[in-house]
């Protein structure tokens, strides 16, 4: 990057808190273009509708200026699993509701957003099964 933009680059990195962390030291910031951030869509999805007492509006405090990369959430177990596949685990996931381990970045995060109707309750990722709940 110093390189392409021909000045001096400074890589800050903020961990913790769903990204908050971050994003009021962005905030606070000269607005000067010189201090950009970025996450994944916690930041600007997840996060307003999970806590409603952010220190930052997102639609006032910052502005969208790329999009950078698009990926796919994927599940994996350890080579023990009893669980062959996907539809394995759903299945012990309905039989035993609470009863399904799973690690992710943070509470709140897509991973864990993803992962905890199949972990905690009768709920599945199968649009079948979103179907018959409407």
């Amino acid at each position: 990057m110093k390189q392409s933009l021909r000045q001096p680059v400074i890589i800050d990195n903020r961990p913790g808190g769903m990204q908050l962390i971050g994003l009021q030291a962005l905030m606070l910031a000269p607005p000067d273009g010189y201090t950009l951030a970025s996450g994944n869509s916690a930041v600007l999805v997840y996060n307003p509708l999970l806590n409603n007492r952010l220190p930052y509006d997102v639609e006032r405090d910052f502005t969208p200026i790329s999009l950078v990369v698009r990926f796919s959430l994927v599940a994996v177990a350890g080579a023990q699993t009893k669980h062959a596949d996907v539809q394995e685990l759903l299945k012990a996931a309905q039989a035993e509701p609470g009863t399904i381990a799973y690690g992710t970045q943070g509470v709140g995060s897509p991973n864990h957003l993803i992962m905890e109707p199949p972990a905690t309750s009768q709920s599945s990722w199968s649009p079948a099964a979103r179907q018959k709940r409407r």
